[in-house]
């Protein structure tokens, strides 16, 4: 068994996470993440392909995380850059007690942005779970610009 997954691209609209050309207009990208957990749970695994995101024909230097929303039930969850050294966007624990929900908001656009440290690396957004069981769960909403 697995992992039931999805990655929901809200803007653009309906991006299958292939090459897509940003001709004009904003570089944002609104995507979300869902994830259903068996216990298996997920390690690095790929939500935002920067390679996939092209401007004028050419891959953004960088994605800049400007607001998360989650609810995450369970289970911890990470995201990071996936750079020569992983860095870190944030980690989303359980709820504590008798509540295991956790959900809330960072937003970080009045100061221009969540920026990976390096751009050495690929600079895909991965996820990974910890601490999972089965039916434990994650709903988070990633708003992104795109560094050219």
């Amino acid at each position: 068994m697995a992992d039931t997954v999805q990655v929901k691209w809200i803007y653009p609209p309906n991006f299958g996470g292939t090459m897509y050309s940003l001709r004009e207009g904003p570089r944002h990208i609104v995507v979300n993440l869902r994830g259903v957990s068996d216990g298996t749970g997920e390690t690095d695994v790929v939500k935002i392909d920067k390679s996939a995101l092209l401007f004028n024909g050419a891959e953004p230097s960088y994605i800049v995380v400007e607001k998360i929303q989650w609810q995450v039930y369970g289970c911890n969850v990470v995201l990071e850059w996936n750079n020569t050294t992983q860095e870190e966007i944030i980690r989303i624990n359980a709820g504590t007690g008798d509540s295991q929900v956790n959900h809330g908001t960072v937003d970080w656009t009045a100061g221009g942005g969540k920026v990976p440290a390096s751009s050495a690396g690929d600079g895909d957004v991965i996820l990974s779970t910890t601490d999972i069981q089965n039916g434990d769960n994650y709903d988070i909403t990633l708003y992104c610009r795109l560094k050219t």
